[in-house]
């Protein structure tokens, strides 16, 4: 999911920006977008911080509501689609405000069979000794941190090289020769971030210290 903002907003509401940003990679569902919606409609007058009154499903709890079907239709019996509790975890919000660390499916009103989250704890696969890492990465490092090289993710990682190098031989083209070509130097190590982002960190020779980078990559498998 890929959010476009006004820049008028962005400017105006960092509280708004604070939370986008702290949201990246976080369970959301359609329900949350309706949230999201009804929460950008009295943006104005509303802080982000109290929007759970704009999206009416505790009216509807008052009102005797227990249930909201999800996906009812006219074809099939209702009574087999998906549905979630009114008084369990369900808490769709905007995505304007801070969600939880470890949101759930359940709150983000998805049932378990189409939950597709799976707790990744971020990982790091070396590629290169310990002693050639740079300082940056040296520093993150927390005591007893296993930087053994695995040769068989490494070389998997140096697929998913070939589709960065273009990008950095376009950035050194900008410079109209001004600029040498980067030349890598090697692949510090491959992180799993979650189910589907991948981040591979890498040096080039150019530069004193070698310049390192960062390449966030999605893969849909």
């Amino acid at each position: 999911l890929h959010l476009l903002m006004p820049k008028s907003i962005l400017a105006a509401r960092h509280d708004v920006v604070k939370a986008l940003e702290a949201n990246q990679d976080k369970i959301v569902s359609h329900l949350d977008l309706f949230a999201l919606l009804k929460h950008l409609s009295a943006l104005r007058t509303s802080d982000p911080t109290t929007s759970r009154g704009l999206v009416g499903y505790e009216q509807l709890l008052r009102e005797g509501l227990e249930e909201l079907q999800l996906s009812p239709s006219i074809i099939t019996d209702v009574r087999g689609a998906p549905a979630v509790s009114l008084r369990g975890r369900f808490a769709p919000q905007s995505l304007f405000e801070l969600m939880p660390q470890g949101r759930s499916c359940e709150a983000a009103g998805v049932s378990q069979h189409h939950c597709q989250n799976r707790a990744v704890r971020p990982r790091y696969v070396f590629c290169t000794p310990p002693r050639e890492l740079s300082d940056i990465t040296r520093s993150e490092l927390s005591a007893g941190q296993d930087t053994e090289v695995n040769n068989h993710i490494c070389n998997f990682a140096g697929i998913l090289w070939q589709g960065v190098e273009p990008i950095l031989a376009t950035f050194t083209g900008l410079g109209a020769g001004l600029c040498a070509p980067f030349t890598l130097k090697n692949m510090e190590f491959f992180q799993r971030i979650s189910s589907s982002l991948f981040k591979i960190r890498f040096a080039i020779n150019e530069g004193k210290p070698n310049r390192v980078f960062d390449a966030m990559i999605n893969i849909y498998l």
